[in-house]
């Protein structure tokens, strides 16, 4: 890198003389000057990491994974392992209710809206355990089975030993929302807090 006094930098990259690439937009037209600089060397490295060598560390990636037994990657949090969503439960069983009832399509939009972390604990409260098993949440066999009717006032409630979710029928989505968080949020395993 040079400074206008020493060579005409700009804020681009020429790779193997046949491609230039742009560091931000209009990089082209952007000199690289005292007070620029670590904005360039910012960009520069930012290409190198993620621009330059992204084939190489997809490479890499098949490679590892190729390696690396996938059961392993039941250990790690969704975060640890790159995933910003935990897909909940592949195959449920609904028992009690039609699996395309409106009411079930609401209990799962209610899922998909939780975040990593309330979602480690809703799998925790049905399952025992915020872990995937060691094969992954595939082997995770949830049923959802029907607990009253309104008008009630009851938590949801579940039996970890058979991945049991034992859910009432709520007037309303936003009804099953707030009780199943607050179950949730106050499960302690084996009771309420």
């Amino acid at each position: 890198m040079g400074f206008p006094s020493d060579s005409d930098e700009k804020c681009i990259i020429k790779q193997c003389e046949t491609r230039t690439v742009e560091l931000k937009p209009g990089g082209s037209d952007i000199s690289v000057t005292f007070d620029t600089r670590r904005e360039y060397v910012d960009l520069y490295c930012r290409w190198q990491l993620e621009g330059a060598s992204a084939r190489q560390f997809q490479l890499l990636a098949q490679g590892f994974e190729k390696v690396v037994d996938s059961a392993l990657w039941s250990f790690l949090t969704a975060e640890e392992a790159g995933e910003q969503e935990m897909s909940c439960f592949r195959e449920c069983k609904i028992d009690s209710y039609d699996a395309s009832d409106p009411y079930i399509e609401d209990f799962w939009s209610v899922l998909q809206s939780f975040d990593t972390a309330r979602l480690k604990k809703f799998l925790a409260f049905t399952t025992g355990t915020n872990r995937a098993p060691l094969n992954g949440l595939r082997d995770v066999r949830l049923v959802v089975q029907k607990h009253g009717v309104e008008p009630t006032t009851r938590l949801p409630t579940a039996q970890t030993c058979f991945n049991l979710l034992l859910l009432p029928r709520y007037e309303s989505r936003d009804k099953m929302e707030q009780l199943l968080c607050l179950a949730i949020e106050n499960s302690e395993g084996f009771g309420l807090q």
